[in-house]
């Protein structure tokens, strides 16, 4: 049984910025490898996104590949769908 998020805990994430599109809105958690999968809360396996990028996600139209180590910081990698003409962001 999965545990629920505490609502203080959900509600602090509100001053967050999406790590896909950098918007500051309120965002959500998202596992890179899902909890069902047997990974944990590490912070190396939790990003914070918006609620268009979480779906978009989900949906398969970005991918998220992990982190990349650029020595000095951790920078999320990922890829998008390519939709055609049309931008998904």
């Amino acid at each position: 049984m999965r545990k629920k998020i505490p609502i203080r805990q959900k509600n602090s994430k509100a001053k967050r910025a999406c790590e896909i599109c950098e918007e500051s809105r309120t965002v959500e958690n998202h596992h890179i490898v899902p909890k069902k999968d047997g990974s944990s809360d590490e912070g190396t396996n939790r990003i914070w996104v918006c609620s268009t990028c979480h779906t978009l996600i989900h949906r398969g139209y970005i991918k998220i590949l992990g982190w990349k180590n650029l020595g000095y910081k951790l920078e999320l990698d990922y890829e998008k769908l390519d939709v055609g003409d049309r931008e998904i962001l």
